[in-house]
């Protein structure tokens, strides 16, 4: 989970800009449906690594598409032997990060025979089978077998840690002349790994739940599930939905009795607690611990009783789906349900609609999909979740779709960097009741994320590194992650449309073209210079001792300053009481400016040198302005601020006997730097050698109500960062970089806007 510090951040960027992104809307105005297989019921569907795609029915049959052909089409496959996967009961299917899709059954019959999990890599067509053990109260002996808790596998799906994880419904073992059930419950593996499954909530796992720990809270083991009386129905238990992502599980349990390991003298359980179908959330940690729970009534839906049979989980909200007609769905958003339904939402959920069982899937760009039995409805990925405005429903009768029963789906996105522009192809694969839909239905990226890729894709050299950046959010919250992981957001008006002169009566170009080759053919308004970075140092204490609000109230008074702010000492003296408090607290041992201090023979250059410096290497040959190029190899040293200079000599020792990259040089870091004139974005990457490497900042300017603004989003590790002097210095790096990279970029915004509005 982000910081404080990073939800204050975003909920500033996304309320003033978000909704004004020009690439935030769907592909096309009529998008386009293709269909496959028509006349079959398909219950799941997935794409791999190959570009192929995979479709599960109920016995009849697992279909297999190859894109890269001429004229792809599907076609049944037979793979496995005992059982053959086209004649079981696929239920859902997921693919893995490792080359493999996983697929989900209920056996071969109804009794669920040879049920479980089947994985097959997708370049060898090699099947492996997971079954599973006996672990139900009943039996003398404990066997685990393969690891997953029973033969009839409701879901399954995997997490960024590309772990697998499975859900499973009861299934009947009888051994004579006992009855025994064996309760649902969920397991996971990483895909990669070796070995069984790990079952969790097991007869097993409560009779050792004392000294191993693993018995999941608010899972525990049902009653009635060995030889219940005969005024007793047996209790099942079913987990029948789950999602997973890298923080938390969610899974949905139908309602038992609690056994609570109660017998009377026969043997039999004392009934006890009754605990109803409920939505649990766990944490995605080592030990799953339990989060919270809510029933159907308490996530606002009006129908009482129900199960969850759907639930998917985003940056945007939680979002829940139960199978009875007209319950509509429900969102979680900050602490708060919201059920939207056919009469508060009657232009997107259809009167009689019921919502079909693990049918919620979504893309990489934040649009979520979610199956019914009357069309398919799409949240945009950008709104309000709990507006009508934020999704749209397609069906026969207005897109002329296959069917409006939607039993399942996956996304791909395909991006064609031939041309000089990309082409995004945001394809949705789905499954009804009469054949595969492809359809081209989704939101292509926002500005600053179009950016991204274009940089990701056109430059080799920071393959490493877009990889390194999409995974630092969730290295810096696992146990053992970098703690030097930080991002901030710089918002600077620079100039308004409907006041078009300046003081002399000159006319003043104020139009996001202006402004973006402004900070294109000068880069002082881009890059972080000697003159833009703060003159004095800031103690290591003073530093250790802000808290996460501290950094939002220094975020938000930096983001206020409309004159240079030469000193960091300048902002904590006006910013809140707190901050001040441990300012005024610290100033004993406040280092004003090491330049000023005789010792200090190591700062040989002073400001105005270093920028001269900067300023002549940045220049190309016979040009008057150093001009920012979408060169590949284009270099710039970014020149630190005489007060940086001395403790960046013991950062560069420190780099060398246990970094693989030391710090390239004490005077300065090396960046790439892009422009992307489609988005009116610059983006620079740290190279290796920077302090900051890992990094990426992204400069973009936006119109927002005949305003011209500059947004910068800055993030990166600390040099050496996961090795032992990296982590030495880790915290005190994020929280340098969280006060001096807004310094920064106000800086350079504030000299912009000067600029540009003919001031000095």
């Amino acid at each position: 989970m982000k910081t404080n510090y990073n939800l204050g951040k975003l909920a500033m960027y996304v309320g003033l800009f978000m909704a004004h992104l020009v690439y935030s809307q769907t592909v096309n105005n009529q998008p386009i449906f293709e269909t496959f297989q028509t006349g079959q019921v398909f219950t799941s569907i997935t794409t791999d690594g190959n570009n192929n795609v995979w479709a599960g029915t109920t016995s009849q049959g697992l279909f297999f598409m190859d894109q890269t052909q001429q004229a792809p089409t599907f076609s049944a496959q037979s793979l496995g032997t005992n059982p053959v996967i086209g004649s079981t009961r696929i239920t859902s299917m997921a693919k893995d990060q490792s080359g493999n899709i996983w697929i989900a059954h209920e056996g071969i019959n109804t009794t669920g025979g040879v049920g479980g999990i089947e994985k097959v890599n997708v370049t060898t067509l090699a099947v492996q089978h997971f079954g599973p053990g006996i672990n139900a109260r009943g039996f003398t002996v404990y066997t685990e077998g393969d690891g997953i808790p029973t033969r009839r596998v409701q879901q399954i799906v995997v997490d960024p840690n590309n772990k697998v994880w499975t859900a499973h419904r009861y299934h009947d073992v009888t051994s004579s002349p006992d009855y025994i059930v064996t309760p649902g419950s969920i397991s996971s593996r990483i895909a990669d790994a070796s070995g069984p499954f790990e079952n969790y909530s097991t007869w097993n796992d409560w009779q050792n739940r004392a000294t191993t720990g693993i018995m999941l809270e608010g899972l525990p083991y049902p009653a009635y599930t060995y030889n219940p009386p005969v005024s007793v129905s047996p209790d099942s238990r079913t987990v029948n939905a789950i999602f997973v992502d890298s923080e938390f599980i969610y899974i949905s349990v139908y309602g038992y009795n609690d056994s609570n390991g109660v017998f009377n003298s026969s043997g039999n359980v004392v009934p006890t607690t009754y605990l109803k179908p409920r939505l649990i959330k766990y944490t995605n940690s080592a030990v799953p611990q339990f989060v919270s729970e809510v029933t159907t009534q308490q996530a606002g839906f009006s129908t009482s009783g129900g199960i969850f049979n759907g639930v998917y989980a985003t940056e945007k909200g939680v979002w829940t789906t139960t199978p009875l007609v007209g319950n509509g769905f429900s969102v979680l958003k900050d602490g708060v349900w919201t059920n939207l339904n056919s009469t508060n939402f009657s232009n997107i959920i259809p009167a009689g609609a019921r919502f079909n069982t693990r049918a919620i899937w979504s893309n990489q760009y934040g649009n979520v999909f979610f199956g019914t039995d009357k069309g398919l409805i799409v949240y945009d990925g950008r709104g309000s979740v709990t507006e009508e405005k934020s999704y749209t429903l397609y069906n026969q009768e207005r897109h002329g779709l296959l069917s409006n029963n939607i039993l399942a789906g996956t996304s791909e996105t395909i991006v064609d960097d031939s041309e000089e522009e990309l082409d995004y192809k945001l394809n949705q694969w789905i499954a009804t009741d009469n054949g595969i839909i492809k359809a081209n239905i989704g939101s292509v990226p926002t500005d600053d994320e179009y950016a991204t890729d274009v940089v990701a894709r056109r430059t080799s050299q920071n393959t490493n590194a877009r990889r390194v950046l999409d995974e630092m959010e969730t290295r810096s919250n696992i146990p053992g992650g970098d703690p030097s992981y930080h991002e901030y957001t710089i918002i600077t008006e620079i100039c308004d449309k409907t006041r078009v002169y300046d003081a002399n009566n000159v006319c003043i170009p104020c139009t996001q073209e202006h402004v973006y080759r402004t900070m294109q053919e000068y880069s002082k308004f881009q890059i972080a210079s000697p003159l833009v970075m703060s003159q004095d140092a800031m103690p290591n204490g003073f530093l250790l001792d802000l808290s996460e609000q501290d950094f939002i109230d220094i975020n938000n008074t930096v983001n206020t300053k409309t004159e240079h702010i030469e000193n960091a000492s300048d902002i904590f003296a006006t910013s809140s009481q707190s901050v001040q408090d441990k300012f005024n607290n610290s100033n004993s041992n406040w280092i004003p400016d090491l330049t000023q201090i005789p010792s200090s023979e190591s700062l040989v250059h002073d400001k105005d040198e270093l920028n001269e410096i900067q300023n002549n290497f940045n220049k190309e040959p016979e040009e008057t302005a150093d001009k920012i190029e979408c060169k590949n190899d284009k270099t710039y040293r970014l020149y630190n601020s005489p007060s940086f200079i001395g403790g960046r000599r013991v950062f560069k020792l420190l780099s060398f006997p246990s970094c693989a990259y030391p710090v390239e040089d004490v005077y300065y870091d090396p960046i790439t730097m892009f422009v992307y004139d489609k988005t009116y974005t610059i983006i620079n990457f740290t190279k290796q050698g920077h302090a900051l490497d890992p990094g990426m900042v992204a400069r973009s300017v936006v119109e927002v109500d005949n305003k011209i603004y500059v947004v910068t989003s800055g993030t990166g590790y600390h040099f050496c960062q996961g090795n032992f002097s990296g982590n030495k210095l880790a915290d005190l790096s994020r929280r340098l970089n969280l006060i001096e990279g807004c310094i920064i970029f106000k800086n350079a915004d504030i000299a912009l806007k000067k600029f540009i509005n003919g001031q000095n």
